[in-house]
């Protein structure tokens, strides 16, 4: 088994529940696909949804749920965005009870049902494909293979891409696939973040880390490069008449970071706002800050920051291109926050499990 997998298992107990944690797995991909891609908005998906999130909870570490609840449910009250990190934090919680294998197994297995129904779907005529085109820089045609935007269907091969780099050994073979499946995507979906965080992790992938002053260096640019890219993004969007090359080239993005920034007070920064979701902003961190207000914000960050900490050099090869690649990409998608595309969350549980192996004193 891979070295990093390994590592990331190392904590955990030998027996645990796997009838409801793959359950809420392949339910959550289940849930994307009735609700993006078939278009079913139904309430009875998302009771059905909750009810096995309580079901599914590990009851011998009860405080640790009570804790997300004291501290969550109170703000979902007052501002019902916050429910979208309520639930990355329970579902994290019971998934990650499993193996880190079989979690990576899992949502690959999941994706591929998902891309074989939604093309069962195109070719008996239920969803078809959209071309979305974009004529302000390069004229770029894009298709969306019938999950409503180019960039979901980016963000879904995506998370495939990363859980199969995960669970695959590091070598040619691998890179080569990874590359084809890249190039093809990001070929009918246009999508230039998805291309240069793949090619990001690709080459960050072939670099020979080896000595422990660059583990030390490396860990500092891991610990800085989240915090610098919430500063761009504010800069950026508070000054976006100055930018107005860059902001075509993200394809208006920063006029809707402004449209957001310049209509939240002090409060909404504490407690956060439903406007992150009705302005279509599709920044990670700009969701982390206002779906839930600083709280989970500060979660986050916390299980980050923790998580660079505790990288040793064993793991080193696949923490570093995996953490800057969806950093990258976090920067203009809601890979962090994109519950229903399940495989990205990986890095929520890569987190949470670090933490569970800090407490027993494991070294990742």
């Amino acid at each position: 088994m891979d070295r990093f997998i390994q590592l990331s298992n190392s904590g955990e107990n030998v027996t645990y529940n796997i009838f409801f944690p793959l359950l809420l797995l392949y339910y959550v991909h289940f849930k994307f696909f009735a609700q993006t891609v078939i278009g079913v908005e139904s309430i009875i998906v998302d009771i059905m949804f909750y009810g096995l999130l309580f079901l599914g909870i590990d009851y011998k570490r009860i405080r640790y749920f009570i804790l997300i609840f004291v501290l969550v449910i109170p703000i979902c009250m007052i501002n019902p965005a916050a429910k979208n990190m309520f639930a990355i934090f329970v579902t994290t919680c019971i998934i990650a009870q499993l193996p880190l294998k079989k979690i990576l197994f899992h949502n690959i297995i999941a994706q591929l049902i998902i891309f074989a129904l939604s093309s069962f779907c195109i070719f008996i005529g239920i969803i078809e494909p959209k071309m979305f085109e974009i004529t302000d820089i390069d004229g770029r045609i894009r298709w969306d293979y019938g999950m409503g935007n180019p960039n979901t269907f980016a963000l879904f091969a995506y998370s495939f891409l990363i859980n199969l780099y995960l669970i695959l050994d590091t070598n040619k073979k691998t890179y080569m696939v990874l590359f084809l499946i890249t190039m093809l995507v990001s070929l009918y979906t246009g999508s230039r973040t998805f291309l240069i965080s793949m090619i990001v992790l690709l080459f960050l992938s072939n670099i020979k880390i080896s000595k422990t002053t660059h583990i030390k260096v490396i860990k500092n640019i891991l610990r800085t490069f989240p915090v610098l890219i919430i500063f761009l993004i504010f800069y950026l969007s508070h000054n976006v008449e100055s930018y107005n090359e860059l902001n075509l080239l993200l394809s208006g993005r920063l006029t809707l970071y402004n449209s957001l920034l310049s209509s939240v007070s002090y409060k909404e920064y504490f407690l956060g706002t439903t406007l992150v979701n009705e302005l279509t902003i599709d920044s990670s961190f700009l969701h982390l800050v206002f779906e839930g207000g600083v709280i989970p914000f500060a979660i986050f960050f916390y299980l980050y920051f923790k998580y660079v900490a505790n990288i040793c050099i064993e793991n080193i090869g696949k923490t570093l291109p995996l953490l800057s690649s969806i950093l990258l990409f976090s920067l203009t998608e809601s890979v962090l926050t994109f519950l229903l595309i399940y495989g990205n969350m990986i890095i929520w549980i890569l987190m949470y499990k670090n933490i569970l192996n800090i407490r027993q004193g494991i070294v990742l």
